[in-house]
């Protein structure tokens, strides 16, 4: 695949179909092979790009600390290598969060938004998402990267999906054994301070807000003041999924993508 060098490292992304941009933001220890099974389906009208963000993936993995502006910005840089002037942004939790700050620093770029199981920042002193994150980071350093794995699973799945699909959470662990342990600390640390709200007013784009009904590491409340905050955006919660809603109901989740695509975001 494809490598840009943009901001000071390099990125590696995917392009397909034809038509206006669409760009899949993937989330914390994820890489843009978590897309694929969703690409095929929006190809026809759209021209889909996925990439690895900094840390992530086959992409440039250099010292922290990173912060979600950061990865913000190599997104930008990644869509002004490419000559994409305007885009939909579809991202998922870390990815939601970035597109978030994309749409923030490059209003004009921002045809629409769709953010998948996400935040826009601490909503109470008692924040459960950074007390997660935080036991995250501890297990990371002192049992490695397999107790990080394991200890995401328990958030990032419905109890029903884990049950259900121990092959998948199985997969899901495996392919986060071997991820080098500080650019993944350094992007839980990015997560955990990540804190838009006070500037969300200013995302004038339509904006999709996607949220599992059983998500517990970014439940319903976090996507409810997301949609409080953003003046053009509406409300959707998928029952009996958790925070990864593109893997625990892939067809709703394509669903209702293309209804909002269709209806709101077409050109």
């Amino acid at each position: 695949m494809p490598k840009a060098a943009v901001n000071g490292i390099e990125m590696q992304y995917i392009i397909e179909g034809k038509g206006p941009a669409l760009v899949f933001i993937h989330g914390l220890g994820s890489s843009l092979e978590a897309w694929r099974p969703h690409i095929p389906f929006f190809v026809d009208q759209w021209q889909v790009i996925a990439a690895d963000t900094r840390g992530h993936g086959e992409s440039s993995k250099p010292p922290g600390p990173y912060s979600i502006e950061l990865f913000a910005r190599d997104w930008h840089a990644l869509l002004d290598d490419l000559g994409i002037e305007k885009t939909v942004l579809l991202g998922l939790s870390m990815g939601g969060a970035i597109s978030m700050q994309l749409a923030v620093l490059q209003p004009e770029r921002i045809r629409a938004l769709v953010l998948v199981d996400t935040w826009g920042g601490p909503d109470r002193p008692d924040f459960e998402f950074a007390r997660l994150m935080e036991e995250r980071i501890a297990l990371a350093q002192t049992k490695g990267m397999r107790a990080y794995a394991e200890a995401a699973v328990q958030s990032a799945f419905s109890e029903g999906y884990r049950k259900s699909n121990p092959q998948a959470i199985q997969e899901f662990i495996e392919a986060r054994v071997n991820l080098p342990i500080e650019p993944v600390i350094a992007a839980t640390r990015a997560c955990v301070a990540f804190n838009l709200l006070n500037r969300l007013h200013e995302i004038q784009a339509p904006t999709l807000v996607l949220v599992g009904s059983e998500d517990i590491l970014t439940p319903p409340s976090l996507s409810k003041a997301i949609v409080e905050r953003i003046p053009h955006a509406v409300y959707r919660e998928i029952p009996g999924s958790g925070h990864v809603l593109p893997v625990e109901k892939p067809e709703e989740f394509r669903a209702a993508v293309a209804e909002f695509l269709e209806n709101v975001a077409t050109p």
